[in-house]
């Protein structure tokens, strides 16, 4: 699809948007991950270290989650993609900013629930964010050209690229050979 027609779209759904995002502010309940996080069952880790054996969750599961939390920490990054193609005071623009501080509380909430759960071992998490958050979330060169006519950041222009990339660190929390496994084949490593 030209890129003038995409930015016709994004105008012609503006007005839906709007209304989603009103019913959805209207429907949604907030909660609060400190009601969820078993704070009760953390302890320091400079007294008492991490050990396998404090989990409690099988390795799969402790995989998924760490994961999950890996890709919820590239928030930042998605929202700057996202923000370059949304037109500035669009409904768009204003549905990243929400989309990012719910997906946000997601993040807080799994890696609290990690560490008080002591589910992980706390410096190999530590250690996968910095990677991941370095390594960061590349979306393919030549989209990297595309931004919307009115953002301050410069001219609509490019074609469309493939899917973006995120590239995974090679450890985990969960040290079983299986999950490594998982976390190499997700990382073509």
């Amino acid at each position: 699809m030209p890129l003038n027609e995409q930015f016709e779209l994004l105008s012609d759904l503006e007005d839906d948007v709007i209304q989603l995002m009103a019913e959805h502010k209207e429907r949604r309940k907030d909660w609060y991950f400190h009601e969820y996080v078993p704070w009760e069952r953390g302890e320091s880790f400079r007294d008492t270290p991490w050990d396998e054996t404090q989990a409690t969750v099988a390795p799969e599961v402790r995989t998924a989650l760490v994961l999950n939390l890996l890709t919820e920490d590239n928030l930042p990054y998605y929202h700057e993609v996202i923000g370059r193609f949304m037109p500035d005071g669009s409904a768009f623009k204003a549905w990243n900013n929400l989309w990012t501080a719910e997906e946000g509380q997601h993040a807080i909430a799994i890696r609290s629930y990690l560490l008080t759960s002591r589910n992980c071992d706390p410096d190999e998490l530590e250690d996968d964010r910095k990677q991941t958050m370095t390594n960061g979330y590349e979306p393919p060169s030549s989209s990297r050209t595309h931004r919307h006519r009115n953002s301050r950041r410069g001219s609509a222009t490019g074609t469309p690229g493939s899917s973006p990339t995120m590239r995974w660190p090679s450890t985990s929390c969960a040290r079983s050979p299986r999950t490594r496994t998982i976390i190499s084949s997700s990382t073509g490593g």
